[in-house]
């Protein structure tokens, strides 16, 4: 006797939520893939100029970055900052099977000197869900002139231990929160890459 569609449909959907396990998973597509191959150096890199305005009405955002309604903002400011994150890629620098990205900012026209970094690696599951996984990166960092690859105190670093060689496409995404400015805090997404093996 053949099973109903619905039923094929529902078993296919818990299966896959099985597998993406405790990570969390996103609905959001991002853009088209992008023809990216493994690579054992840093890769190419997203560069962003994103807009620093004020949060949003009833909210605001006090310099340890939590953010409470009706409160009194500190520095209101609007300007213009730079988001960094490069591709997924397999780490050089691990002794085992891993995947990196990295991320920074450089402060463009605002005049933050430090802002709370934070970059994290998605990994397509296999109902076609983006879901966080691995360890993020983040750091307190100084505006960064020179770029992403200049590496060491001037990035933050996330990091994925792979589980396997199954390949599956990945995504990583970088947000800054200035320090003693109430912004909103916007994330610059890489296009998910071509499949990678790493599980």
């Amino acid at each position: 006797m053949q099973k109903p569609k619905s039923a094929a449909i529902s078993v296919l959907l818990i299966a896959g939520l099985l597998a993406a396990g405790s990570d969390t998973a996103s609905a959001m597509g991002g853009p088209a893939m992008a023809s990216v191959t493994d690579s054992e150096e840093d890769s190419q890199v997203v560069e962003e100029s994103i807009t620093i305005g004020p949060v949003a009405p009833g909210e605001t955002t006090a310099p340890n970055g939590k953010v409470t309604p009706n409160g009194k903002a500190a520095t209101a400011a609007i300007c213009v900052a730079v988001n960094r994150v490069d591709y997924p890629h397999i780490s050089s620098t691990s002794s085992y099977l891993a995947v990196q990205a990295h991320g920074n900012w450089d402060k463009g026209t605002c005049k933050a000197t430090l802002a709370d970094v934070t970059t994290q690696i998605d990994r397509k599951n296999p109902i076609g869900l983006f879901q966080a996984v691995g360890t993020q990166g983040k750091g307190r960092l100084a505006p960064n002139p020179k770029g992403l690859t200049s590496g060491g105190a001037g990035r933050v670093t996330a990091h994925y231990r792979c589980n396997g060689k199954a390949a599956a496409p990945f995504r990583a995404w970088t947000k800054i929160d200035m320090v003693g400015i109430a912004d909103t805090q916007n994330a610059t997404t890489t296009p998910a890459t071509s499949p990678i093996k790493c599980g």
